[in-house]
């Protein structure tokens, strides 16, 4: 079988370390790339190996991974990004002319805007580095299509242009801890347990996560939620109060002294209030599991609202968890989900908000929606605790597959089979 190679500078015991991490930090800060490895080991065709081994006939991969925090080049135009890492001086030039593909992993996080786009066409021309060279994976489910509308815009009408991987990261990330932790997350099969009509968690402020606590207390559906919420942003210490839509406070006809009240009842902690560890948080089983199986109805607040669709951790708990779900995300989000073959609730409840392009109003949408759930008879929510578990046994299937039996094709196949060897393996 032809190969492409993944080239890493070091190595753990076990797995290859990211290439560009500070080798100089503690060694128990050390990164290993394990969730890459055991992604491409279900592609098939790939292949980690040194940096220093590579030879001239042999096609490789070189990543860099980024972020959005404040210490990366993300965020820092002018940080040189080579010096991030270790690569050679003979791994950049087989970059530039001959067999070598560099990869600028952003899977982790979303991109918005064009800026992006524009910093990794700046940065190939600083660095000579051929535009269809570089792969730009991002973890929008529509960031392939945002570029080509990009270039179509900007005039970028070669073919050599960069290749946009749009993967969903988080939706392999939970399913590898799933096979990991088989049979762990245990199956709540009794109405008698369910205590809450709604799961909300929420960690970092985003507008659209504020502003549903307004529309959750306008409802009067705090009470029947397990509804996380912190009084102050993490990164910046602004409150709570400062956070949200003037606009819909004015709507909602709200009083200054509601909005303190609802200040000093914050934080409004569910699970944990170690809100800084996003490893703990995203945690599949765990302190979380317990208020999945004493609720009835997830309310993900996922990270993009406004922008192009972007599933992560908060979506694939509670798939993970056997949970039904109302997704408080950018629209389209329900139907890009329908796309990779999961199924949803319209049989119970409406879900045009999906389709609602105007974001306050779909806010407000899935607020009535809410009120309307809430409001039901006993006997109703009965009905819908049993009658969903078929899809959300569904669901759970489909999930745990993506890192088994079932694997769909992605960006990194077409790579292999067409651009590169231009055959199927």
């Amino acid at each position: 079988m032809n190969k492409i190679f993944l080239a890493h500078d070091w190595y753990s015991p076990k797995y290859p370390l990211l290439n560009n991490i500070s080798h100089g930090s503690n060694i128990f800060n050390l990164i290993c790339n394990q969730n890459g490895i055991e992604f491409f080991k279900r592609v098939r065709g790939y292949q980690s190996i040194p940096s220093i081994e590579l030879t001239d006939h042999q096609y490789f991969i070189y990543e860099i991974m980024l972020d959005h925090k404040e210490t990366n080049w993300v965020k820092q135009p002018d940080m040189d990004l080579l010096s991030t890492c270790h690569m050679s001086y003979s791994t950049l030039h087989r970059i530039r002319t001959d067999k070598g593909y560099l990869l600028l992993n952003l899977a982790n996080e979303s991109i918005y805007n064009d800026d992006m786009f524009d910093r990794i066409h700046a940065f190939c021309i600083k660095e000579d580095i051929p535009f269809d060279k570089v792969i730009f994976q991002v973890g929008n489910m529509d960031a392939d299509l945002m570029y080509k509308d990009y270039c179509a815009r900007k005039g970028y009408t070669s073919k050599t242009v960069l290749h946009v991987s749009s993967i969903e990261n988080f939706e392999f990330k939970t399913s590898y801890m799933m096979n990991e932790l088989d049979n762990v997350i245990q199956k709540n099969t009794y109405y008698t347990t369910i205590e809450k009509t709604f799961l909300c968690l929420n960690r970092n402020y985003r507008t659209h996560r504020t502003n549903l606590l307004l529309l959750f207390h306008n409802y009067d559906l705090l009470k029947n939620s397990f509804f996380s919420m912190q009084a102050k942003a993490i990164d910046t210490g602004t409150l709570w109060k400062n956070s949200i839509s003037r606009h819909l406070v004015e709507k909602l006809n709200f009083s200054e002294e509601v909005i303190q009240y609802l200040q000093d009842s914050l934080p409004l902690v569910v699970d944990t209030d170690d809100l800084c560890n996003a490893d703990k948080l995203s945690e599949i089983w765990g302190n979380a599991q317990e208020f999945y199986n004493k609720s009835l109805i997830s309310v993900i607040t996922e990270t993009n609202f406004n922008h192009s669709v972007f599933n992560t951790e908060k979506t694939y708990m509670a798939i993970a968890n056997r949970h039904p779900f109302i997704m408080v995300g950018s629209r389209g989000t329900l139907a890009g989900l329908k796309r990779l073959g999961y199924k949803t609730f319209s049989d119970f409840w409406d879900e045009s908000y999906d389709n609602i392009e105007d974001p306050t109003a779909r806010l407000e949408a899935i607020g009535d929606l809410c009120y309307k759930i809430n409001n039901l008879a006993d006997d109703e929510k009965k009905h819908i605790f049993y009658k969903t578990m078929e899809i959300t046994d569904h669901n759970h299937r489909l999930l745990k597959g993506v890192n088994d039996e079932f694997f769909r094709r992605t960006f990194w196949h077409t790579l292999r089979d067409d651009i590169v060897f231009g055959k199927s393996i």
